[in-house]
């Protein structure tokens, strides 16, 4: 099974701190159900993910990628790995056949080569507009900061 998804990361090693964060993952929760706030901005705000910078955006992953413990959220309750807290937003889901570890890696380094190129892309393409010193026109609508899509 592969999965389009975002990804929200409280980080803590600390069991104590857990229940804290496990509070914090709830009101934040509770914030998106209700509209009050989008897991983009959540994210690029308060996650300690890599994926941050893309608002959490993971794109599309395989299960043997990711930790057990995210196999059955969609955005219901936070999940305890040892990373930390989390919310995951699965996006989409589509059925896979299992990856082997080797496998897995392969899709992985691929996945970190697209969210690189896309970076510079979006980089390349604001450096553009900059140097362009075109008046009256909006910006160009990056990846980074328009809505995510899993093709």
């Amino acid at each position: 099974m592969s999965s389009c998804a975002n990804s929200f990361l409280l980080p803590s090693a600390d069991m104590e701190q857990r229940s804290l964060l496990m509070q914090q993952a709830l009101t934040h929760l509770d914030d998106l159900h209700a509209g009050r706030q989008e897991f983009a901005d959540l994210a690029q705000r308060r996650s300690d993910c890599p994926s941050a910078a893309q608002g959490g955006y993971l794109g599309w992953v395989e299960a043997a990628q990711m930790v057990p413990e995210w196999q059955a959220p969609i955005l219901s309750a936070p999940v305890s790995s040892r990373y930390g807290v989390h919310l995951v937003e699965v996006l989409q889901r589509r059925p896979g056949a299992a990856l082997s570890p080797a496998a897995a890696r392969e899709a992985g380094r691929d996945h970190l080569r697209r969210q690189r190129w896309v970076a510079a892309v979006e980089e390349r393409l604001q450096s553009l507009w900059m140097e362009a010193d075109v008046h009256d026109v909006p910006a160009p609508i990056l990846l980074a900061t328009g809505a995510r899509l899993c093709p």
